[in-house]
């Protein structure tokens, strides 16, 4: 019930041989709330979200209700302001690295493993257009950052100019 909570995912991809690819170099982002030993355990947020509704503090400074809003998501951005959110297992003061060339065409594979929060992702300086959602391709479109949900996956794609620059992902209508 709570394997999410607890990191029990993986990310598999299945890759279809009719597909064109049309790019250079892949990488896989997961996204992902946490508390697992920095925060109440799952079973405690849980627990305390199912006798208050998701409407309250817990009084223990953990700001149980999430209090920003997002419009896109029709409302609030999910339950729970998590103490942190990860992108590929990683917290924000220990950031991974994707290495590539300027010049070409990074695929970003965006998995949303998150329990309770949607994340807007972007790379700095670049606009991404999206050739699938949830392993589908779609017809592509381009835009300056993604809105991905819960269990939702996305890919993307970039061609890469000179220089370094940040992979954001915002947790949507949080503090994080």
């Amino acid at each position: 019930r709570l394997q999410l909570d607890r990191g029990l995912y993986a990310e598999l991809l299945v890759e279809d041989p009719a597909e064109p690819g049309g790019y250079d170099q892949e990488a896989v982002v997961v996204l992902d709330d946490w508390t697992l030993g920095v925060g109440p355990t799952p079973e405690q947020l849980q627990d305390r979200l199912m006798r208050q509704g998701g409407m309250m503090d817990d009084g223990m400074g953990m700001g149980m209700m999430a209090q920003g809003r997002s419009r896109e998501l029709g409302g609030a951005g999910g339950m729970i302001d998590y103490p942190l959110y990860l992108l590929n297992g990683h917290p924000p003061t220990d950031p991974p690295t994707i290495r590539a060339r300027p010049g070409q065409r990074l695929r970003l594979r965006v998995v949303n493993a998150a329990a309770d929060t949607a994340f807007r992702l972007a790379l700095g300086g670049h606009r991404l257009t999206v050739t699938h959602t949830d392993g589908f391709p779609v017809a592509p479109v381009t835009v300056d950052a993604l809105l991905v949900g819960m269990g939702e996956r996305c890919d993307a794609l970039a061609t890469l100019g000179e220089g370094a620059f940040p992979l954001v992902a915002l947790a949507e209508g949080k503090q994080g």
